[in-house]
């Protein structure tokens, strides 16, 4: 599969840096996700090839893998709120209520115009007992989401769930 061998080519690398790097190179290494590619040989398709793979691995109930993978994508695409999204979903999805809050943060910074992190974020509030926290993320989803015909399923989930 598609990523153990990201992770493979990770460890040689990490482990080819430490052996011959200074501290200077390993930081650039790990502060720039495109230095990261570059020292992966990872192209735009392969990054693409790994969205795929844990998409694949959500639609069968591998969470665990679907959580690496995502893991990966939002260390490799760190601009991509989408991958902060199901990254997000399944955590909440598994109960893991202030993991998920805190990668739909990141997310929701990324990309402050899309309902759904908002209605994510008030399920996790919800789940953590945080009644008033989640009555405002899903006042902000209805704010978002109010004049778009494409979030009216988004809409009504929280306008029901607003009423909990």
């Amino acid at each position: 599969m598609f990523l153990s061998d990201i992770k493979n080519r990770f460890n040689d690398v990490v482990n080819a840096l430490v052996s011959s790097s200074g501290k200077e190179e390993i930081e650039d290494f790990f502060n720039s996700p495109s230095c990261v590619k570059e020292h992966l040989n990872l192209t735009e398709l392969d990054v693409k090839e790994l969205s795929e793979e844990s998409i694949l691995y959500c639609k069968h109930g591998n969470w665990e893998k679907a959580l690496e993978s995502l893991g990966w994508l939002t260390f490799l695409d760190p601009s991509n709120a989408f991958h902060f999204l199901r990254l997000g979903s399944i955590l909440l999805r598994i109960e893991q209520y202030a993991e998920a809050l805190r990668i739909l943060k990141v997310g929701s910074a990324l990309d402050s115009d899309n309902p759904e992190f908002f209605l994510y974020m008030g399920s996790c509030y919800l789940g953590l007992g945080e009644k008033e926290q989640a009555k405002e993320s899903f006042q902000t989803t209805l704010w978002l989401s109010k004049n778009n015909p494409d979030h009216k399923e988004i809409f009504l989930l929280a306008e029901e769930a607003i009423l909990i």
